[in-house]
């Protein structure tokens, strides 16, 4: 499933994000982690492939404004949990029942809420990432309606020292871990860097921008950092050679 623009290099190596697979996103605050899945939530739905946002920390006013700059999630089906806060809703039901249809690919924003919504209807925080998981492998097996072996990316949130928490089985059921980090100490440049990922990638650190309309990768400092390694390499290589030879007499 190809968006077209550069980040598809980061989740595989042939370009974006294949069938049954997990991707979990981290991030500073505001570094543009919700903008980054909105925009390929939107191209990737342009394509014809059937996709979900669940949206855990916005309600449809707070949405509305990224509308007008992304006027693709427009067309998206969302499921906005606050919807069912505060009622007599079971959490647990509404995605299992918003997932039934089958999906291509599922955004979550964020894993971390959502599972704050099951410890409130009384689940431990262990048992709700542990259904969440067992879902997730659910869908990546195609078990609903449409047999769609569903690709799920979640946005998760944080500890105080920019760090990942979670249990192990999340570590074990994840293809890959994607972190969008600033690259300065004045947070003006930022880069998506590729900390795991069992599909493989071709970037492992692409640098990007939030514009007003937009998510601008810079593919042309990954393509020159490339190329300049590649020279040294060759260089390297060059000089090595020459000096065995020399040394041989």
């Amino acid at each position: 499933m190809k968006s077209g623009r550069p980040i598809d290099l980061c989740f595989s190596q042939e370009g974006g994000v294949f069938p049954g697979t997990n991707y979990v996103i981290l991030g500073d605050p505001g570094i543009g982690k919700s903008t980054l899945l909105f925009e390929h939530a939107g191209d990737i739905h342009s394509t014809g492939r059937r996709v979900l946002f669940v949206q855990c920390e916005m309600n449809r006013i707070d949405l509305y404004g990224y509308t007008k700059r992304f006027e693709k999630l427009g067309s998206i089906p969302f499921l906005f949990m606050a919807d069912h806060a505060g009622d007599d809703s079971d959490v647990k039901k509404v995605i299992e029942r918003a997932l039934e249809p089958g999906w291509d690919l599922v955004y979550i924003d964020s894993s971390t809420e959502l599972v704050e919504d099951l410890m409130e209807q009384g689940m431990s925080r262990r048992k709700a990432e542990s259904w969440l998981i067992d879902t997730m492998i659910l869908h990546n097996e195609g078990n609903n309606q449409a047999n769609l072996f569903t690709s799920f990316l979640l946005i998760s949130q944080v500890n105080k020292g920019g760090s990942f928490v979670g249990t192990n089985k999340w570590k074990h059921n994840t293809t890959g871990m994607l972190e969008l980090r600033y690259t300065d100490k004045v947070e003006t440049e930022r880069a998506v860097l590729v900390k795991k990922n069992r599909r493989g990638f071709a970037y492992g650190r692409l640098p990007f921008e939030v514009k007003t309309t937009e998510l601008v990768y810079h593919e042309g400092l990954v393509l020159a950092e490339r190329e300049r390694e590649i020279k040294e390499f060759e260089s390297d290589t060059f000089w090595s050679i020459e000096a065995t030879f020399e040394k041989a007499g």
